[in-house]
């Protein structure tokens, strides 16, 4: 990529780490929904640091939700996990039916999470 005051290349460091920057503002500016608005003096560092602040909230909530949602989703696997091992290694016909209203149960919860994911995955798609 050439400079263009004086035709010489730019270094490959410096139009990266421009690029990247340039980049970040503009998701940060479309997270927020408003864009990141040049303003003069400490006013305009004071918007841009609260714009930051509501960008790290809604990112550490997203993340929180992730871990809850990676728990809900593991749990009922580990469950039926459990029962399918137990009807395979026991011969006794009330522990073979008692494992598979624990499969019953964990199926029903699981197809309620992969409902819940779809609602959630909606809201992104408009």
């Amino acid at each position: 990529m050439k400079n263009i005051r004086n035709g010489m290349r730019a270094p490959a460091g410096r139009w990266t780490a421009g690029v990247l920057a340039g980049a970040f503002a503009s998701i940060v500016g479309v997270a927020l929904g408003s864009g990141l608005r040049r303003q003069g003096g400490a006013r305009g560092r004071v918007s841009v640091e609260r714009q930051l602040a509501a960008l790290r909230a809604h990112t550490a909530r997203q993340a929180q939700a992730a871990r809850q949602l990676d728990h809900d989703l593991r749990a009922p696997v580990g469950a039926m996990a459990v029962a399918l091992e137990l009807m395979s290694t026991t011969d006794d016909p009330s522990l073979k039916q008692e494992a598979m209203q624990v499969l019953e149960r964990q199926i029903a919860r699981m197809n309620t999470l992969t409902h819940r994911v779809h609602e959630f995955s909606r809201e992104f798609n408009g």
